[in-house]
Order: C-alpha cells, then structure tokens, then sequence
C-alpha cells in the first residue's frame, strides 16, 4: 500500500470511530491533487500531480480539519531530478458567525529527496468563510498570514502569505458533495543576501462524505 492509500485508510478509521452527535459533522474525503512548485530568482519550477485525503470535524463554533497530499514532481529543466512532497495541514478554527470563521492552523511540507526543493513548515492565523448558495451547493475563501516559516536548508522569510478559494456542490442530505479548491501560496524568502522567493500552487479536486 502507498502513503498516500495507507493515509486514507487512517483518516477513514478515524471518521468511522467518531460517531456524530446532534450539532455535530463529520466529513471524511478523497481528492486528486495538481501543484506547481517555484523558486523564482532560481528559476526553479516543477509540476506536481498526486492525492489527498481529509477529515473534517465541526461541533457547534469549533471546527477541526486534518489534511495530507502526497505528490510526485518533475521539474521542467532535465538537469534537475524529479522529488517527491509530503504535506500535512492541521487546522483549527472558531466561527463567530454562521459563515466567518478565524482559523489558526499549521502546516508541514517535506521533500524526497531531501533538499531536491526547500521543505517548509510554519504557522498559519487567518479567516476562512463558507456562504450557501443553496442547499446542495456553497462557496468558501481563505486567507493566512504564515509565522516566520522554518526551512530545511535554512534562510530567511519576509511577507509570506496564503489564500484560497472553493466549491461545493452535493445532496441535500450532505452525505455526498464534490469540492474544487485552489490554493496559492507566497513566501518571501532571502537566503544568504538574496531574495529567492517561494510560490507554490495547489488545486484539488474530490468527493466528501458526510455523517
């Protein structure tokens, strides 16, 4: 079994021991994954493909999401080799109202082989927002600011920020939905003097399943 399949399989355990009570939604989902990956100064960029797999926890105000990819990259210049990224998401969030949200969350990124491309990990403090568009369909919006990001082979971060955007449309029950979600991601980083800022964009694409 892949990492990637041995992640949904746990996440698909946990879902599954967590029986929802009143006010309470559990969503367990499956997604494919399309990234870029660029160091711009360096002119370093690679196109990822991949899966995901989520859980997603809310009771009344608080919210939970955990969240892991794996993706296979290939740069697109031949004298560079091709890596693999593992990313987790940890997020959690407090709605102050029924569709605003403030979230704080944390993240890791890791890279195979190590050093093929900077692994990152930082803390996230931000908005997230879910407005119904109907019964069976919705949209959402992030936007983070990240906290002093941390890299592997060392170096600085300035202005580092991320935003995202969404789409839900599913059965009016909510035990099936699909969602479409695109991430961007900016994190101003100098190493040594020099400015060699990060971009990494994420789209997904998967089914939730609602209990």
């Amino acid at each position: 079994m892949t990492r990637a399949g041995a992640l949904a399989a746990a996440l698909t355990l946990c879902a599954l021991c967590s029986m929802p009570t009143a006010g309470q939604v559990v969503r367990i989902g499956i997604h494919s994954v399309a990234m870029t990956h660029t160091e711009i100064n360096e002119n370093y960029s690679a196109i990822g493909v991949g899966g995901a797999a989520s859980l997603a926890l809310r009771w009344r105000r608080l919210g939970l999401e955990v969240t892991g990819l794996q993706a296979a990259f290939e740069p697109d210049s031949v004298d560079l080799g091709s890596y693999d990224m593992l990313q987790w998401d940890v997020r959690f969030s407090f709605w102050v109202a029924p569709i605003a949200a403030l979230e704080i969350s944390r993240f890791n990124r890791e890279v195979d082989p190590e050093f093929a491309a900077p692994a990152v990990g930082a803390v996230r403090i931000g908005l997230v927002s879910e407005y119904p568009l109907a019964r069976i369909a919705s949209v959402s919006a992030r936007a983070a600011y990240l906290l002093e990001p941390k890299f592997d082979g060392g170096g600085e971060s300035g202005l580092a920020l991320e935003i995202g955007l969404g789409v839900a449309v599913g059965t009016a029950n909510g035990r099936f939905r699909v969602k479409a979600e695109s991430n961007f991601q900016r994190i101003d980083r100098e190493v040594n003097g020099q400015d060699v800022p990060v971009q990494v964009t994420q789209a997904r694409l998967g089914l939730e399943l609602g209990f």
